[in-house]
């Protein structure tokens, strides 16, 4: 992942998952300066061996929830 500005913020999953199992949960702790203006806007990428990251598909990621917590 990372930030609009390209400043990586870390790895949520370093290996697939199987076929047919669901993905899970990842928290991933974000710098206090990746939220402006109430708004957290980050970049997922997926890296696969031997091909260029690419942008995920609706399919590989459904939905991404952000909790701001103290």
């Amino acid at each position: 992942m990372a930030t609009t500005s390209g400043r990586d913020i870390g790895v949520i999953s370093p290996f697939a998952v199987r076929a047919g199992q669901e993905a899970g949960t990842y928290p991933l702790p974000l710098p206090a300066d990746s939220i402006e203006d109430g708004r957290v806007v980050v970049r997922l990428m997926i890296t696969q061996v031997g091909a260029p990251p690419r942008v995920p598909t609706e399919q590989e990621v459904r939905r991404v929830t952000v909790l701001v917590e103290p």
